[in-house]
């Protein structure tokens, strides 16, 4: 992979964070009755990290057709990028790949379960 340095100048090495190197893609269009089981099931039999498939819940806590899914290799990632525009239900499902940075957001957002414990 390409090191890139987008947006910012080099800064001194440090431990990567919580985002960095997770193998995440993004799943849009989701059926609303979508479970963390059915979009498990969707990528079946890839390997999911354990409590990788995280539903982002809108405002009002209903699932908004968005999840996030963690992959447990580079493999099962790649793979699973091969389902976008897969069925799952009724829906077209869109997957794509979630950048280091982005999940390093998502990660401190809270959007990928438990947020890190303050530092």
């Amino acid at each position: 992979a390409m090191a890139s340095l987008v947006g910012g100048g080099a800064t001194a090495p440090a431990a990567p964070a919580a985002g960095e190197g997770r193998l995440l893609v993004r799943c849009k269009g989701l059926p609303f009755s979508a479970t963390a089981a059915s979009v498990a099931s969707f990528f079946e039999p890839l390997d999911i990290v354990a409590g990788g498939v995280h539903l982002q819940l809108n405002a009002d806590g209903v699932p908004n057709g968005e999840c996030y899914v963690e992959f447990a290799s580079s493999e099962a990632l790649a793979a699973g990028l091969q389902r976008n525009r897969q069925v799952m239900g009724h829906r077209y499902v869109a997957v794509q790949r979630v950048d280091g940075a982005e999940a390093e957001r998502l990660a401190a957002a809270g959007s990928l379960g438990a947020p890190p414990a303050p530092a």
